[in-house]
C-alpha cells in the first residue's frame, strides 16, 4: 500500500487532537517524591517502574509513527506543498516543525536530559561515547533515565551509535523545517527535508525502536536497573560523577 504526504499531516492532525490531560498518566509517577537511595534503591522494584517505561515508550512509539507513518512512495506529494502560496507553505511546515518538537519530551521519557532540541547534541555525544554521565540533580525519574540509558548501551555493540544516529536524525528533521516554516523553503528544501524524513523513518524502524523494545520489554527489567540505580547511588555517596 502506498501512503501520501496528505495522510501523514492527517495522522499527526488526529493526534494533536488529543486531550492534552492524556499526560497525566505520566506525571502521576513523576511527582511522587521517592528518597532514591534509600535501602538501595529498592523502590526500583515497583510495578510502576516498568508500567512507566512501557507506556512512555508506546506514547512515543504511536507519536513517532504518526509523524514518519505516511512517507512510503510519496516525494512528489512535497510538490503540492510547494505549489501553494508562501502562507500556505509556511502553515504546513510550521505545523510540522510543532509536532517533530513535541517528540523530543517523548524522547525524554526514556532518555535523561533531553526535554527539546537543543538538548539532543550533548546525548548524542554521550551515545557515541557509550558513556550516560550520572544524574545531575535529584529527581528519580532522571535517575531511572541514566539508568535505563545505559541498559540499552549494554543491549549491543552497535547500541549506542544506532541511538546516536536516531537522535541526530531527528534533530536535522527539526532543523530544516525550523527554516523551512517562514514561507521561504524552496524546492531543494523540500528534496532535502524528503531524504532527511526518510532516513528518520528508516534510523527510528531501523535502529532506536529495536534497542528501546529491547531494553524495555526484555526479562526483568526492574531486576536489570536497581544494580544501576546502585551505582549510581554509591558514586554520589563517595562524591563521584564518573559511573557508567
Amino acid at each position: 500500500m502506498r501512503y501520501s504526504f496528505q495522510m501523514t499531516i492527517a495522522a499527526i492532525t488526529l493526534l494533536a487532537a488529543c486531550p492534552a490531560n492524556a499526560a497525566d498518566i505520566f506525571t502521576g509517577f513523576e511527582d511522587t517524591e521517592r528518597d532514591i537511595c534509600d535501602a538501595n534503591g529498592g523502590w526500583v522494584q515497583y510495578a510502576a517502574v516498568s508500567t512507566y517505561f512501557e507506556d512512555s515508550y508506546y506514547d512515543f512509539d504511536k507519536h513517532m509513527l504518526a509523524f514518519t507513518g505516511g512517507l512510503d512512495g510519496a516525494g512528489k506529494n512535497f510538490k503540492y506543498i510547494m505549489a501553494r502560496s508562501k502562507d500556505a507553505q509556511s502553515q504546513k511546515f510550521t505545523f510540522m516543525h510543532e509536532n517533530v518538537t513535541a517528540l523530543t519530551p517523548r524522547i525524554g521519557r526514556l532518555l535523561p536530559r533531553v526535554d527539546r532540541p537543543m538538548d539532543l547534541p550533548a546525548v548524542i555525544a554521550q551515545m557515541r561515547e557509550g558513556a550516560v554521565g550520572d544524574p545531575y540533580g535529584d529527581h528519580h525519574s532522571e535517575f531511572l533515565r541514566v539508568a535505563l540509558a545505559r541498559e540499552m548501551l549494554s543491549a549491543s555493540d552497535a547500541a549506542g551509535a544506532d541511538i546516536a544516529r536516531f537522535l541526530e536524525d531527528i534533530a536535522a528533521v527539526e532543523g530544516r523545517l525550523l527554516g523551512m516554516k517562514n514561507g521561504d523553503a524552496t524546492r531543494r528544501d523540500a528534496r532535502r527535508l524528503w531524504n532527511e524524513m526518510q532516513a528518520l523513518s528508516g534510523s527510528y524502524r531501523g535502529a532506536f525502536r529495536p534497542v528501546a523494545r529491547q531494553t524495555i520489554f526484555g526479562d526483568n527489567l526492574r531486576d536489570r536497573l536497581a544494580p544501576r540505580i546502585t551505582e549510581i547511588c554509591a558514586a554520589r555517596a563517595h562524591g563521584s560523577k564518573g559511573s557508567q
